[in-house]
């Protein structure tokens, strides 16, 4: 996140907290997620959560089946969502099976959910997440059921109708 996006952008590095994908003592990540909420709490909430949505909806690492109530924790990733991030890895053995994760009650507590989805692949998933009915098969589909505003780029292939309207709103300022 560092080198993607907060080195870019005009923020306060004290100010983001990504969870720690380095711990491999699973003795150490409940402890490590416990806290993590704690630290949320502590300073009153998560005023703006920025996060993807994976190409089988999922948001943060929270695999479809996710629960709405989700909080921290560590989640196994499914096979489409190793090979979707094997390209940042040397091959697919490298790719972790493991990932914690933001639970998507603890994302959909945020006051402003920015969600960024970007080419033809991920179509589905935010036709889904946006206008879709609500399920446990695509987590991104709490975000559209929340008071929140969510943003999706134009380079998210069939642009659903709602994320049409939110662009056009936005590009005139409203």
């Amino acid at each position: 996140m560092n080198e993607n996006l907060f080195n870019h952008i005009n923020i306060n590095i004290k100010n983001t907290h990504v969870p720690d994908g380095t711990i491999t003592d699973f003795d150490a990540i409940e402890e490590f997620c416990d806290q993590y909420e704690a630290r949320i709490e502590d300073v009153g909430g998560i005023d703006i959560q920025v996060l993807g949505i994976g190409g089988n909806g999922h948001i943060g690492f929270n695999e479809p089946g996710s629960s709405i109530g989700s909080m921290t924790r560590i989640k196994t990733l499914t096979g489409k969502t190793r090979e979707d991030n094997a390209r940042f890895f040397k091959n697919l053995d490298e790719v972790p099976v493991y990932a914690i994760t933001m639970g998507i009650g603890t994302i959909m507590n945020a006051r402003k959910v920015v969600l960024l989805a970007s080419g033809e692949s991920k179509a589905e998933a935010v036709a889904a997440a946006l206008e879709g009915p609500v399920t446990t098969m695509w987590s991104g589909e709490r975000s559209a059921t929340s008071p929140l505003r969510h943003v999706c780029d134009r380079q998210s292939g069939g642009e659903p109708a709602q994320a049409r309207d939110l662009r056009d709103g936005l590009e005139r300022g409203l």
